[in-house]
């Protein structure tokens, strides 16, 4: 649909039988050598239902009444515009016509906007300027109209639309067989591009090929998952899921029954990558044992150590010597393992 589907312009009046209950999109009055211009500063745009019904009233004061002279003539406009991420209605006069004379440069003259609100269906447009040129654009009502402007842009209490709700500048531009629309604000329950994968359900969930970065608005990166995981790239999950599956690549299991630690070259145990090391269990030498000395005539005291019959010894501490040391141990390893969760992991070989 283009924008002159929703554009009527004729003399003295207009009549559109199929409109929504909305605010006039855009309107026009200009003058001919025919038009009568009354005897006031005020321009009176009038709306009913037909010729025979009452009538609205929209009055705007101007400043002087609107001129014609030579084929120019001055032109009261009512149009949206969009100022920043707002949208502005604004009314002013164009002025080409001065006391007696065309003027070199047009004068813009601005003034308080009330919105002129249109009634369902049928509607007829007149002003207080006889044989005046009228041109409107208007909400009509159609199915793709309905579509953008229903719930999104309509207020709960009367249906009508909010100053900051409508930007209908050339919304509408017929592309192939579909449309080109903009819109400042718009809700949608679910979209989907037509012979695409690009979409978005009411939930949430997106459906896209690629993911696009922009860094500046003149150039933008490509970003896809051999940036995200590279070959050398450790992939941590608790569900058993090969990432080849999800991304692509070849992937092999990584660090099965083993801790990660980060390499540090100051340290000869985590000088360089994928070095390994460190045991689940231990057997304590001799040399790693604090100093202490236990002398005990008793033959079973291996058997009472290592059941932890003999007590407590914590206030032992006599100095090993070479005359008296004892030697004493069940020659078990000890659990060496820190508090740990489980996971899966893979790196990303190719």
């Amino acid at each position: 649909m283009e924008i002159t589907d929703l554009k009527i312009k004729n003399k003295n009046s207009i009549t559109v039988k199929d409109s929504l209950k909305a605010p006039l999109l855009r309107l026009s009055v200009s003058l001919d050598n025919e038009t009568v211009i009354p005897n006031t500063n005020d321009l009176i745009v009038y709306v009913s239902k037909n010729v025979n019904t009452d009538k609205k009233e929209y009055n705007y004061t101007l400043s002087k009444p609107l001129k014609y002279l030579d084929n120019v003539s001055d032109e009261f406009i009512l149009n949206p515009k969009l100022n920043g991420d707002k949208i502005d209605l604004k009314a002013y006069v164009i002025r080409r016509v001065g006391d007696s004379s065309i003027l070199e440069s047009e004068v813009i003259e601005e003034f308080f906007y009330e919105p002129i609100i249109l009634d369902e269906g049928e509607n007829y447009i007149t002003t207080n300027y006889s044989n005046a040129i009228i041109e409107v654009v208007y909400p009509k009502d159609t199915d793709i109209i309905n579509y953008f402007l229903s719930n999104s842009m309509y207020k709960e209490s009367d249906n009508n639309l909010t100053q900051d709700d409508i930007y209908f500048k050339d919304a509408f531009t017929k592309v192939d067989e579909g449309i080109n629309a903009d819109f400042n604000r718009v809700n949608f329950n679910c979209f989907k591009l037509k012979g695409s994968q690009f979409g978005m359900d009411a939930l949430g969930n997106l459906t896209v090929n690629s993911v696009i970065a922009i860094d500046n608005p003149t150039s933008g990166l490509d970003i896809n998952f051999d940036m995200i995981y590279p070959v050398g790239s450790v992939y941590i999950s608790v569900e058993n899921t090969n990432p080849k599956t999800l991304f692509g690549g070849t992937w092999e299991s990584f660090a099965t029954g083993r801790t990660l630690v980060g390499v540090d070259t100051s340290q000869s145990e985590f000088n360089k990558v994928m070095k390994t090391g460190g045991e689940k269990s231990h057997r304590i030498e001799l040399k790693e044992l604090p100093p202490a000395t236990i002398i005990s005539d008793d033959v079973n005291i291996d058997k009472k150590w290592c059941a932890g019959a003999w007590g407590d010894f914590s206030n032992y501490n006599y100095p090993i010597t070479s005359m008296d040391r004892t030697t004493r141990g069940c020659n078990q390893a000890h659990n060496n393992l820190q508090p740990y969760i489980t996971v899966y992991m893979w790196r990303r070989v190719a």
